[in-house]
């Protein structure tokens, strides 16, 4: 058979081997042996035509930029669409919680100053970030410092000016000398000219950069509004007329630089759960350098090293137990509340720390390959997600500013006849009141909260559709081992034939199982491992849902269950065969959760019907699934078994999710519609699925759970508030009802309000 047929081949070589994509490219291209049977690469002793070549990969580079004048997510998709525009980005993702850009670049065809120059003329400052979190760190903070200090001179000089507002008005009644009511509006025309020119140009900048893009971004109707309301105020001023709102000028600044430095305050609460995670790991290690103790920096770890461990010593990077016995505290990484005792051979985590005892440890993974780096790799990636919603509210608030802006202009006209001043006042207070801030940034930060609650409790969000889908969920798809039970299965029985025994089965069993996550292939290593034994080294294939296969000096090597051997023997639940003879077999025990039983129970009370399928023997599955209460079970079943099922329930109408290893359950995973992977941290870097339950049993499953409902409940709610707030604020203000002073306070008020309520995600758990 061509290994360009319909069916995809694994073990093919050339273009032909990776997908049945390739495979059809290939064969397109007209390079064919004249026998059709052949493709064309199939002919091991002539030359291939280009196309069985296998494919270059472009090298890449990854860089880093710090962003300044982000604001919502309109501003998220500008900055995305112009770096993705410049010669020699291949990818380019922003993050707004930490006002970066991450590109993928082709280094000879990037041209990093004129990406700069591009992003400053789409309104937005960018920077190469130094590799040093404090540099970054650093620079984050200059920012704050400057938005607080724009704040502080607004705010003093707001106080000022409405005090000498307050005693102009007062004298228009009570009677107020000439020469003393102009010295107070000289003084208040001086005070609020750099309230407008240096405070207000955090707002007009961006805004006048964003009109010469033919952008409209909400600071174009707030720079419009200000602007507006300081010309008629100047006016007025030289005219010698009564109709002077300095005071309005300064106070409206002073409330919108509030609410940005809060919404800043809150974009940062998100920002350093990342940092804090990053924080577990600890800054010093000592090593064995010619057997003796040398401390170092963690940067400076290589793999391979041998790092001494003692009691309450944090540990620095992923590696193995060479020797000694600890214990060690995981709860940071997969929150097991109790010590965990580790001895030799046992993987060690970054970020986890030694609770008693002490030894040494073999470094075998250091830096952004550890298990705690790539977990912080994978929540700034949740977080640079193109969320569905995130992305229909920045076209919606793109359109609704300029809603405002017509919507001010017909106001503007409608007014007109009572004179240019009241006219444009009116209008101001509707570009002033509007809040459209709901839509560009309290959503995306209610995702991003989410992200942030679930990563803290054991739950990673990979995907807002996820999300979303979650509250929908009808049915819920379970494994067994892990899951229900403990997942470390203990050895109760093994049996020996044709001669074999623990000496002769101990080099096979470690050169099948020692790279195997399985339970029963930890079980059986930590079987063998007090055996003296040789070191095999072949390579080794895995049969999903089977079992593994290897070919060592002509011989056929086979361990997996029942199913895949020529006989078996009743109560074993896998057996080791030798060129199809069996040659040895154990038997397993997984005792159930503890918390199984109520946890199942509390999501039966849910609505959600439960099913439990599991690739253990069909009797065990059914002594779990009555323990549990689960009327819907099935034993024995392979990967794509568990993704028939799933598109069986899909068919009649069901929304299901379902749990599965990530790995094993991939077509299972990708055809539910929302699919969660259980496992411990040390495999969130490969799981595939939207949903990852980086600790152990069923907890962290209804986390997941509350965490879709509490987020369907936020979104509701801010959208709520958002459409009552503008439904009330935008006709009073357009009556003429609502001066402009108090628009400045009302709209960032409204804007607090929804981000807030964003903000309160995790307290809804």
């Amino acid at each position: 058979m061509s290994c360009c047929s319909t069916k995809v081949v694994e073990k093919e070589s050339g273009c032909c081997s990776s997908s049945k994509a390739s495979a059809s490219s290939c064969c397109s291209s007209g390079s064919k042996s004249e026998d059709s049977s052949q493709s064309c690469c199939s002919s091991p002793n002539e030359a291939k035509p280009a196309c069985c070549a296998p494919p270059q990969m472009e090298a890449s580079e990854e860089l880093t930029l710090g962003l300044e004048g982000l604001h919502c997510i309109n501003c998220v998709s500008k900055v995305e669409s112009v770096l993705s525009a410049q010669p020699g980005v291949l990818t380019a993702r922003v993050n707004l919680t930490k006002r970066q850009a991450r590109l993928e670049i082709k280094e000879p065809l990037f041209d990093l100053g004129k990406a700069l120059d591009e992003l400053g003329k789409a309104g937005f400052t960018g920077r190469k970030l130094s590799t040093k979190a404090t540099d970054q760190q650093e620079q984050e903070n200059q920012e704050q410092r400057a938005l607080l200090l724009k704040m502080g001179v607004a705010g003093a000089v707001a106080a000022n000016v409405m005090i000498l507002s307050v005693s102009l008005y007062v004298g228009q009644y009570q009677g107020i000398e000439e020469g003393l009511k102009r010295f107070f509006q000289v003084l208040s025309f001086l005070l609020a000219t750099p309230v407008v020119f240096y405070c207000g140009r955090h707002f007009a900048e961006p805004a006048w950069k964003a009109l010469l893009n033919r952008r409209i971004t909400i600071d174009v109707p707030i720079t419009i509004g200000l602007s507006a309301t300081y010309v008629v105020s100047v006016i007025s001023f030289f005219r010698h007329t009564e109709h002077q709102y300095f005071d309005t000028v300064t106070a409206f600044v002073f409330a919108l630089l509030v609410g940005r430095y809060l919404q800043s305050l809150g974009m940062s609460k998100v920002r350093n759960s990342l940092d804090l995670l990053l924080g577990l790991r600890p800054e010093r290690a000592t090593v064995l350098k010619n057997g003796h103790p040398v401390e170092i920096s963690v940067e400076e770890l290589q793999v391979g090293q041998t790092v001494l461990l003692s009691q309450s010593s944090g540990i620095p990077a992923d590696g193995v137990l060479l020797d000694g016995r600890v214990e060690v505290d995981e709860s940071a990484m997969t929150g097991e509340s109790l010590p965990v005792t580790k001895e030799h051979n046992d993987p060690l985590l970054a970020g986890t720390k030694v609770f008693s005892g002490s030894g040494t440890m073999r470094v075998d993974a250091v830096g952004g390959k550890t298990t705690l780096s790539r977990l912080g790799a994978l929540i700034e990636e949740t977080q640079e997600n193109r969320m569905g919603e995130g992305r229909l509210s920045a076209r919606v608030a793109a359109i609704f500013s300029v809603a405002i802006l017509v919507l001010a202009g017909v106001v503007f006209l409608w007014w007109l006849p009572s004179g240019l001043e009241q006219a444009t006042l009116i209008a101001v207070s509707v570009l002033g009141i509007t809040c459209p801030c709901a839509l560009g940034l309290a959503l995306p930060l209610a995702y991003w909260m989410a992200v942030r609650t679930g990563a803290e409790q054991g739950v990673l969000i990979k995907d807002e559709a996820a999300l979303e889908l979650t509250p929908s969920l009808t049915d819920l798809i379970v494994d067994k081992t892990g899951t229900v039970t403990v997942g470390r299965p203990d050895l109760v029985h093994e049996e020996f034939f044709q001669g074999y025994s623990a000496e002769t089965v101990a080099p096979i069993v470690d050169m099948l199982e020692r790279n195997s996550p399985h339970p029963f292939a930890r079980a059986l290593v930590h079987r063998f491992s007090n055996i003296d034994h040789e070191t095999w080294e072949t390579e080794v294939e895995t049969v999903p849902g089977r079992g593994v296969r290897a070919n060592y000096n002509g011989q056929e090597f086979y361990l997996g269950n029942r199913s895949c051997c020529s006989t078996s023997t009743v109560g074993l639940d896998i057996e080791l065969t030798v060129d199809g003879q069996r040659v040895a077999g154990w038997r397993f025990d997984d005792a159930l959760r503890p918390e199984a039983p109520e946890l199942v129970k509390k999501l039966q009370q849910r609505g959600l019907r439960l099913h439990m399928l599991s690739g253990d023997r069909q009797d065990r599955t059914e002594t779990v699934a009555r323990q549990l209460n689960i009327e819907h079970y099935a034993g024995g079943q392979l990967p794509t078994d568990k993704a028939t099922r799933v598109k069986s329930l899909q068919s009649e109408g069901a929304v299901v999710g379902l749990l599965g290893d990530g790995v094993n359950d991939g077509p299972a995973l990708a055809s539910a519609n929302v699919g969660a992977a259980m496992g411990h941290a040390a495999a969130v870097a490969t799981a595939s699925a939207p949903v990852l339950l980086l600790r152990p049993g069923l907890e962290p499953v209804l986390t997941w759970l509350n965490l879709g409902k509490a987020y369907k409940k936020t979104v509701a709610s801010s959208l709520a508030l958002s459409v009552l707030y503008n439904s009330i604020a935008v006709p009073l203000a357009a009556a003429g009802w609502v001066s402009p002073l108090v628009a400045a306070i009302a709209m960032p008020v409204a804007s607090l309000a929804v981000v807030i309520n964003s903000l309160r995600l995790g307290r809804r758990l």
